[in-house]
């Protein structure tokens, strides 16, 4: 897939088994410096990526190719993909060895459910602990006043910080997300998995954004067109979507050019 791969090879036979090893953040192929030599001596031929992070995604989709393979994969966020390549391509990887967490195969798509109902819910304006206010500053005291979703408890995991959400409002999650259109989103991210929007959510500021944007970046703007619609949330195309029509085509009406 036009990668050029930099790997470390302890080898006694060309035509030895293959052992793949691999490592997650921070260790690197130099984490295996005294497993390599002893399984070579032991008869076989070892390998394993010096690179980091994607490029360790990338190492296992080239070694999907190679016959006769057993994976050795240490670190928890790592091991799904040794974990994964046993279950998709038995054919080529005879077998494989989880070292310092375990791997619990295929997620279940009941808790995937569940966990985007409650997260959608939890951001929306029927959640009763929503209280929107403007934070006077970023300090720590400031943002603990945040809902758990935005400043998660140390404990806690995402999952766990929206857990019921979706059981707690006084209007029903079908009123604006049906089952049969949350489950399209279930299907998207199952295929795509959520890392790409993770990576951008970290970058986004929190205190005085709202009026950085206004008083700034978009200095010129009409007051009528910084709009707080009622009754919606973070999700408000959805949870208004009338009302985001309609003030859509006010500002379009505005904007136009004239014929």
């Amino acid at each position: 897939n036009d990668l050029d791969v930099h790997y470390l090879q302890a080898s006694s036979s060309a035509n030895a088994p293959l052992i793949i090893l691999l490592h997650g953040f921070p260790e690197l192929a130099y984490s295996w410096r005294e497993v390599m030599p002893k399984l070579s001596e032991a008869g076989y031929n070892v390998c394993s990526s010096r690179s980091t992070g994607v490029w360790s995604y990338r190492f296992v989709s080239c070694c999907i190719r190679l016959p006769k393979c057993c994976i050795s994969y240490r670190t928890r966020l790592w091991l799904w993909v040794a974990g994964y390549c046993a279950l998709i391509r038995p054919d080529l990887f005879r077998s494989v060895v989880i070292m310092s967490a375990p791997f619990q195969g295929v997620p279940l798509f009941t808790a995937f459910i569940a966990f985007l109902a409650d997260n959608f819910y939890a951001k929306s304006a029927d959640w009763p602990i929503n209280n929107p206010h403007r934070l006077p500053s970023a300090s720590a005291s400031n943002l603990a006043t945040l809902p758990h979703y935005y400043i998660m408890l140390l404990e806690q995991t995402m999952p766990m910080a929206v857990r019921n959400a979706v059981n707690e409002g006084t209007r029903s999650l079908e009123a604006w997300l049906p089952q049969e259109e949350l489950a399209f989103y279930v299907s998207e991210y199952s295929r795509t998995g959520f890392q790409g929007g993770l990576n951008g959510l970290g970058c986004i500021p929190i205190p005085g954004a709202l009026e950085d944007m206004k008083e700034r970046v978009c200095k010129h703007m009409d007051d009528d067109d910084l709009v707080l619609v009622p009754d919606a949330g973070h999700w408000v195309q959805q949870e208004q979507s009338e009302a985001v029509v309609e003030h859509l085509k006010r500002f379009l009406a505005k904007v136009s050019p004239k014929e």
